[in-house]
């Protein structure tokens, strides 16, 4: 049953979990995101990133592999906006350079944040409200600025909408306080899912 099934995922994995749970509340009862990235555009995640740049400028996966952001981008394009004539990434992007020339793709642009969980939470709204428990934390040091304040708009967003949850930012960075006995796991994970996970039997 929903209400003994939890989802849970750290980073990219914390979005995942997010959306999962917001269209699977029939599937998982509870969810929590650890440091959830690319949960909408914010501070250094933006339309003017200088990976655009060195996506549209290389030849080959090889060009790129060295440039977190630009792997990055690439990946969600394969997966948000697959397009096998894309050239070589096989992905439309809402950033492409014609002559040197930046533009931006409109339609491309509406898809990639129609996948942002931000933007999904209006429309996933009486789904979410199904969900016996939502917790989200991060680290106020991330290592990725977007983290944090996508992090407290999204809490912000559920609030509005009377929507209980836990938020919670730590002193910390990305990957740093997640593992270990005096980690987020060990010390706040289990407790929350012990809360809010029923016993199927």
């Amino acid at each position: 049953r929903p209400e003994s099934r939890g989802i849970s995922g750290h980073s990219m994995g914390g979005n995942g979990a997010l959306k999962i749970a917001m269209q699977n509340p029939d599937i998982f009862g509870s969810v929590y995101a650890l440091s959830p990235s690319v949960l909408g555009w914010g501070k250094e995640f933006t339309l003017e990133h200088p990976s655009f740049k060195s996506i549209a400028e290389a030849k080959s996966l090889k060009d790129i592999q060295n440039d977190f952001y630009s792997m990055v981008l690439v990946a969600m394009a394969s997966t948000y906006t697959y397009n096998i004539d894309a050239g070589p990434f096989h992905g439309n992007l809402p950033v492409t350079f014609r002559n040197g020339e930046k533009h931006i793709d409109s339609v491309t642009m509406k898809i990639w944040e129609s996948k942002f969980p931000l933007n999904m939470l209006d429309s996933h709204i009486e789904n979410i409200k199904q969900l016996k428990g939502i917790a989200v934390d991060w680290g106020a040091q991330d290592d990725f600025p977007h983290i944090p304040y996508t992090c407290h708009e999204f809490s912000k967003r559920l609030k509005q909408a009377n929507i209980t949850h836990l938020a919670e930012e730590y002193q910390g960075m990305h990957g740093d306080k997640i593992g270990g006995k005096d980690g987020r796991i060990n010390t706040k994970f289990i407790s929350f899912f012990k809360d809010n996970l029923e016993n199927s039997n």
